[in-house]
């Protein structure tokens, strides 16, 4: 395509070389075994041989172009050549012909061997032959014969003295055999009549026949282009795409259009071509419509007109895509000889021969086909890449592929009925369900499971129940407004992308059978969005606007219906739901009130008063539409909002106001906004006018962030064409400057009334779904606040739970130590413990009880709930430790005391036997050894008294117990009164006992 728009081409048969080598070097660099490619590159080279036949050989008024023809059964030999590349060693399962698919220089650097020359005069390899054989050079089997024979002859004059050349040389020899199977049958082919008459045929051309396009077929599309619109993609402000183009050029406006264009193309001229039948093909109408496109870019590019080349672009996208499809159904219809109805779409036989925009109709007559062997050899070749090829050429539909006019017949070959509540899943869109038994594995008998789908599935599932589905091309006027609009909706935020955030796509009893009588028992008529469509699409279900945009709404109205119970109730989901099917409610009135304003109603005579918010009984007329501007004024106009700073970038809001700017600065009304972009006045403008404004103002009045409201800024432009129709009205209609510029004010006030129009729909609906969103996040921080708190609580209660076991396991076991401790000081002091002694217990409390007290209040109220709980853990972890520290503290005093004691009885025992001793005999003795030392207990205390009782205090104990053990816990023993001064040893030490046996039991 370079070549040809360079001029590089000087003869027609270099192009027809060049078109050659494209699947010439196709089948010369795809030699793998099954490869898809080859198949391919076949067909298209049979096909572009036909196509070269009709245009360049019979063109009227052209001189005949001698051509090179290809050899008349070079698919045969394509085919042969494909049984040999198929060849694989037994040794190494390589491919056979591996070595031979190059030249030698290939296999040794790019450059021949220097001896190579000498001994192989002509070299030659399997992809030469390829070459050659695509490119015309054969003219003869035998010349083809001959050249295969020389790929294994030439191997064998190299390699024959060469010992390293063994291997190679056996590969030719493999080679060589089943080439000669081959080229044998290829020879005995051309040989036989068979051959001869084909070899005739091919030197006379086919008659190919191209019908003309119809003339309503072209004027189809060109209608089609006309009514396209085009949304500008920042002020979503909407004009006809096809506009611009429709007149030729006025040289007067644009005096230098011919130094940039040379062929100027207009759709009038071709809607004139068409009438004239000056297109014999389709292919010369596209011709015609892209030089529209290309003369626009040529001439604007260089100038920047960035609005015109935009316009452009959509357009030739629009067109690309409307003459692919027309042309594809015009084929179709043509090969079933249907040209007026919609055809089953099914693929033509391979024989026929499709050109790119009509069929090329080849004399059954005239056509040949090889003799039966060799026909069994190329399906033999051709086997092994059958499954591959299918991967190009097309491949079975699979139910996800199958089109939607159809799909209804590979899924049930049941007739349908075309009600307008089409059944699904067993259950009647009407509201009332149809009881049908389901089978074994859990499928209903109408073939629809119940369980959880995709959202695409069960769109699917919809369009599958409306077979005759229509593209958006051939609906009515009326159908395809109805259309825009629906696609319209499903822009919106909540609606649009793979995955909504908000579900109205799909019936809700496929999409959530669970919910499925629920669902039917609460609502009356079912509807979703997918439904709605493929009524429209349908034809014959909807008669006018208001039918479709009564079962839009009803989508809304019935989530609302649906989810008010919990919504009250104040489940999240359904007040999610409630809000946001009431907004939607609300935005599908204003949108189809300013889509569908060609259609609507003149009720003012009746005066009707339509009310506010969200309600599914509107109406489109004039009076709801009037409604609903001054609805979306009172909440856009009035809107205050924050500003940013000077010199940072707008917000949202700002930029909105600069959209509404910028729409009145688009390229093609320069000429309008000329007179109102500079604030230039005349001398006697302050006479007519108080406050003068201009485009330029009000730009910087938004720039320095002087709007506060978006009605300021309305205000302000609605000002500018305003006060041009205050001063200029003495000029209306007069072809003065004045009258001009007084035309081309209301001309922009109309332009400036839409962009408002656009401007308060989208406004509004993003101030209204702000709010939805921030109750929504508002409920959602809720529900996490409490499940947090819910979660904290039952945290609290299982560490209370936890440290009451730990409690109650260390009581238990401090209540056994003791008792073992007890036992055994029993044991080993023999001490007998008088039942009738009543001791006065006081209790030393070890087990500190836990009190949130303690923790310091002054910061508790800086500290979440959670970490409250952990400080209270640590201190009790804290004083659980220092409680068995307490408990080793005690028991190492017991055992001491106990020692103590048990010497201080010792020592008794030993004074009251020296006392008798002396008492017995009247004669002096000295002071009598003990058997063991014992301490002063008490300085006054240390003089025994003359009596037989030893008076004994329990304060001479505490006298010999050590100062750190006197310091680590108070001992609670029993006080005794000076009467009870004199008593027993026994007595004495049994009351002690009794004191350290009830601390430990307490």
């Amino acid at each position: 395509a370079t070549k040809i728009e360079t001029g590089q081409y000087k003869t027609v048969p270099e192009f027809v070389l060049d078109i050659r080598r494209i699947f010439g070097n196709c089948l010369r660099y795809n030699t793998t075994t099954g490869d898809s490619f080859r198949p391919v590159a076949v067909d298209m080279a049979r096909d572009a041989e036909s196509l070269f036949n009709f245009f360049l050989q019979q063109s009227p008024g052209m001189p005949s172009i001698i051509i090179p023809p290809l050899l008349y059964c070079w698919q045969v030999c394509i085919a042969s050549l494909d049984v040999l590349l198929a060849m694989k060693s037994a040794d190494d399962e390589l491919p056979t012909a591996h070595f031979f698919l190059h030249p030698a220089s290939f296999y040794f650097g790019g450059e021949f061997p220097q001896d190579y020359k000498l001994k192989v005069p002509q070299p030659m390899d399997l992809g030469t032959v390829t070459s050659n054989l695509m490119e015309g050079v054969y003219q003869s089997v035998s010349k083809f014969v001959a050249d295969c024979s020389l790929v294994c002859q030439n191997c064998y004059k190299y390699n024959a003295d060469n010992p390293d050349g063994a291997a190679l040389v056996a590969h030719a020899k493999a080679l060589e055999a089943q080439m000669q199977q081959q080229l044998g049958m290829l020879i005995r082919y051309d040989a036989s009549p068979e051959g001869r008459e084909a070899e005739r045929i091919s030197r006379i051309p086919a008659p190919l026949i191209i019908p003309a396009p119809p003339k309503q077929f072209l004027l189809a599309m060109l209608h089609e282009m006309r009514e396209n619109i085009y949304t500008d993609r920042f002020t979503k402000l909407t004009e006809r795409a096809a506009a611009p183009f429709e007149k030729p050029v006025d040289l007067s406006i644009f005096p230098d259009y011919l130094d940039y264009v040379k062929r100027p193309m207009c759709l009038e001229m071709i809607q004139k071509n068409i009438e004239m039948n000056a297109y014999q093909t389709p292919e010369d109408f596209e011709f015609d419509m892209q030089q529209i496109f290309k003369n626009c870019e040529d001439y604007n590019l260089p100038k920047k007109n960035e609005h015109i080349i935009a316009v452009s672009k959509h357009l030739s996208k629009v067109f690309r895509k409307l003459y692919h499809n027309r042309t594809r159904n015009y084929e179709e219809n043509a090969k079933a000889g249907n040209l007026g109805l919609p055809t089953s779409g099914a693929t033509p036989p391979a024989d026929l021969l499709l050109a790119p925009a009509a069929k090329l109709i080849v004399d059954e007559k005239r056509s040949s086909s090889p003799s039966p062997s060799i026909s069994s050899q190329v399906s033999s070749a051709t086997s092994q890449v059958g499954e591959k090829r299918l991967k190009i050429t097309g491949k079975a539909p699979s139910k996800r592929s199958v089109p939607r006019a159809l799909s209804w017949i590979s899924t049930d070959t049941s007739p349908k009925s075309r009600s307008s509540t089409p059944r699904l899943g067993g259950k009647k869109m009407g509201g009332k369900k149809s009881v049908q038994s389901g089978d074994a594995d859990g499928a209903t008998s109408g073939g629809v499971s119940f369980s959880p789908i995709t959202l695409n599935e069960a769109i699917e599932r919809v369009r599958a129940q409306y077979p005759g589905m229509r593209q958006i091309k051939a609906l009515e006027s009326w159908e395809s407004t109805c259309h825009r609009f629906y696609r319209e909706l499903l822009r919106h935020p909540w609606l649009s992308g793979a995955n909504p955030k908000f579900i109205y796509h799909a019936p809700i009893t496929t999409i959530f059978p669970e919910i499925a009588d629920v669902y039917c028992a609460k609502i009356e008529k079912p509807m979703d969005l997918s439904t709605a469509e493929a009524k429209l699409l349908s034809g014959g279900l909807y008669f006018q606007c208001q039918d479709f945009v009564n079962d839009i709404a009803l989508v809304f109205a019935n989530a609302i219906s649906f989810n008010k119970i919990g919504r009250d109730e104040g489940v999240a989901t359904s007040c999610a739901y409630f809000d946001a099917s009431t907004h939607l409610l609300r935005y599908s009135r204003w949108l189809s009130l300013d889509i569908l304003s060609n259609y609507l109603v003149d009720d003012s005579e009746i005066g009707a008063a339509p009310k506010d918010g969200s309600y599914s009984d509107w109406k489109l007329t004039t009076s709801y539409k009037c409604a609903a501007r001054a609805e979306m004024e009172n909440l856009v106009l009035k809107h205050q909002f924050e500003k940013s700073d000077v010199g940072d970038k707008f917000n949202w809001k700002e930029a909105e106001i600069e959209k509404l700017l910028k729409s009145l600065r688009y390229q093609s009304d320069l000429r309008y906004m000329t007179y109102f972009i500079s604030p230039n006045y005349p001398a006697d403008y302050a006479a007519f006018i108080s406050k003068p404004m201009a485009w330029e103002t009000a730009q910087r009045a938004l720039q320095e962030r002087k709007y506060d409201t978006f009605g300021e800024a309305v205000e302000d432009l609605r000002l500018i064409f305003s006060n041009a129709l205050r001063y200029n009205a003495r000029a209306k209609g007069t072809d003065t400057v004045s009258g001009r510029a007084y035309d081309s004010a209301v001309y922009m006030s109309i332009k400036l009334e839409a962009a408002i129009q656009r401007m308060l729909l989208t406004v509004s609906d993003r101030l209204e779904r702000e709010k939805v969103e921030e109750a929504i996040a508002e409920r959602e921080a809720e529900a996490a606040e409490r499940s947090a708190a819910l979660r904290a609580r039952e945290e609290q209660i299982r560490l209370q739970s936890e440290w009451e076991r730990e409690r109650a396991l260390l009581t238990k076991n401090s209540q056994a130590n003791i008792t073992a401790l007890g036992q055994q000081m029993t044991d080993t002091s023999k001490v007998i413990i008088k039942p009738k002694l009543t001791i006065k217990r006081q209790s030393l409390n070890f087990d500190f009880e836990f009190n949130e007290d303690d923790v310091d209040n002054t910061s508790n109220h800086m500290q979440s709930h959670m970490e409250a709980l952990r400080q209270q853990k640590a201190l009790f972890e804290k004083q659980k430790s220092e409680r068995k520290k307490y408990v080793q503290t005690s028991k190492y005093i017991t055992s001491s005391l106990y020692f103590k004691l048990a010497q201080k009885e010792k020592q008794i025992a030993a004074e009251a036997a020296l006392s008798q001793q002396q008492e017995k005999s009247s004669i002096g003795i000295d002071a009598m050894c003990v058997d063991e030392p014992v301490a002063a207990i008490d300085n006054s205390e240390t003089k025994q008294p003359e009596s037989s009782e030893v008076t004994f205090s329990v304060s001479s104990i505490a006298t010999d117990m050590m100062p750190a053990e006197k310091k680590a816990i108070k001992i609670a023993l029993p006080t005794v009164n000076k009467k009870e001064r004199k008593c027993t040893p026994d007595a004495r030490f049994g009351r002690i006992r009794s004191s350290f046996i009830t601390l430990f039991d307490d």
